[in-house]
């Protein structure tokens, strides 16, 4: 009887831990300086079938996505960034953003 709990709570354990990374993929966009989330991130799948923007608190649910591939993410002034959808799968959900330094030159 005990082994029958044990191996009932394993299993159910298991299957909403699944069912957790499948659905309802939320993610979190920063900037890797600041930390401040950013906003109207582009986020794009590797075929550019699925596509969504960041909201101001630099959170996006990623439902539509398919469960492989890459996953790119685009910010004007930050490095673009490509991840595997299996890294978000696997827990990943602060995706931190890469300023970019670009240096104005004087208009005369």
């Amino acid at each position: 009887m005990k082994s029958f709990v044990k191996n009932c709570f394993l299993f159910l354990t298991t299957y909403f831990t699944f069912l957790t990374s499948i659905c309802g993929q939320e993610i979190w966009i920063e900037d890797l300086v600041t930390g401040e989330p950013l906003e109207n991130v582009m986020i794009f799948s590797e075929n550019r079938n699925n596509s969504l923007l960041t909201n101001t608190l630099g959170k996006a649910v990623l439902d539509d996505f398919s469960h492989q591939g890459q996953i790119k993410f685009s910010l004007l002034g930050y490095q673009p960034l490509s991840i595997s959808f299996l890294e978000i799968l696997q827990g990943k959900k602060v995706i931190p953003l890469t300023p970019e330094d670009e240096v104005l030159e004087e208009v005369i």
